[in-house]
């Protein structure tokens, strides 16, 4: 999120280079565990990455320096593209729905006083809403 580019003048098809490069690395993480371990242990070791990624694209936000409407749906591309490889890799459907996320973003598509205050809530200048 630190490399990507969230202001962007058109819309993009294609996922942030580095969500392919996860997803790659990703695979063949799976790829060497689905040979080695048990599929037991190799799900096991899996479990928790949709809960770990959905909290990333959340906190990470703070990094974006500038977010457009074109930026909101590259960034729900990137997590289409993670969505669907952890799908892939753990076997199941509810797992990476990344909800949370999709909300989060959906914020700042919003009025520009909803983008402020999501704005601060993801700088740590406000912990919570009243």
């Amino acid at each position: 999120m630190r490399q990507g580019i969230y202001k962007v003048e058109r819309e993009d098809g294609e996922p942030d280079p580095n969500v392919i490069d996860l997803n790659i690395d990703l695979s063949k993480c799976d790829d060497w565990a689905s040979s080695t371990l048990p599929e037991r242990e190799r799900r096991y070791m899996f479990e928790g990455l949709p809960h770990l990624m959905e909290r990333m694209l959340i906190s990470k936000a703070r990094h974006i320096r500038a977010l457009n409407v074109f930026g909101i749906k590259k960034m729900n591309r990137n997590m289409l593209a993670l969505q669907q490889n952890i799908k892939t890799i753990t076997q199941n459907s509810n797992d990476a729905e990344f909800d949370r996320a999709k909300r989060f973003y959906a914020l700042f598509s919003m009025s520009p006083q909803v983008r402020c205050l999501a704005s601060c809530l993801v700088r740590g200048l406000l912990t919570r809403v009243v």
